[in-house]
């Protein structure tokens, strides 16, 4: 099986963000990874539960990457991901902007900030 370019290997990270299938997870983050938040930093595991906490606190999550630039071992995303959020039913914009690390062909490091916005009226 070909190595997945750091682009791609990105694209499939959000995947797993917009389906809640964590099955691709191991093969997408790395053992050591470390992603750091306004928050915190986070382990694999916190990943873990912050995209459940994320899945069950908007429904209908659609990202759209907007830009991407790879250079060396590291990948840069724009963002933008439309959800209703679950507690009002509100639709939302969330606009994002992530950098991941590369290592072993799996995202070892990212930093991210995410904006949440409520969606234009139709």
């Amino acid at each position: 099986m070909p190595q997945r370019t750091a682009k791609q290997l990105f694209r499939d990270y959000v995947e797993i963000w917009e389906t809640g299938n964590l099955d691709g997870l191991g093969a997408t983050i790395h053992d050591e990874y470390v992603g750091h938040t306004s928050s915190g930093d986070r382990d694999r595991e916190g990943l873990r539960q912050r995209i459940m906490a994320f899945r069950q606190g908007y429904r209908n999550a659609r990202f759209g990457i907007e830009d991407q630039l790879a250079e060396r071992d590291k990948v840069a995303s724009r963002l933008i991901a439309t959800a209703t959020r679950a507690a009002d039913a509100q639709e939302v914009v969330l606009y994002g902007l992530n950098i991941s690390r590369i290592a072993d062909g799996r995202i070892i490091e990212e930093w991210m900030a995410w904006e949440v916005q409520p969606a234009a009226p139709a």
